[in-house]
């Protein structure tokens, strides 16, 4: 069996940027900025920047489908 072509490395690098990204937006969620600016060498101001964004992202969506929710069920 012959090696499964995904494409040129042009092709394929737009969504391997988006997996990363997506993998530390992630990390940003679950881990201290301290621990994500070691792990990736960042600044920490660019990790509590990150940790910052991940959080109030979540926060104001899940406050979005709560509030959503109510509004269907008065």
């Amino acid at each position: 069996m012959g090696a499964v072509s995904v494409g040129t490395t042009h092709e394929a690098r737009p969504a391997t940027i988006a997996a990363r990204n997506t993998a530390l937006f992630g990390m940003a969620v679950e881990l201290p900025p301290i621990i994500i600016s070691d792990l990736f060498g960042v600044h920490r101001n660019t990790a509590n920047q990150w940790t910052a964004l991940a959080q109030d992202s979540w926060a104001g969506y899940l406050a979005a489908l709560n509030s959503e929710a109510a509004a269907r069920h008065e």
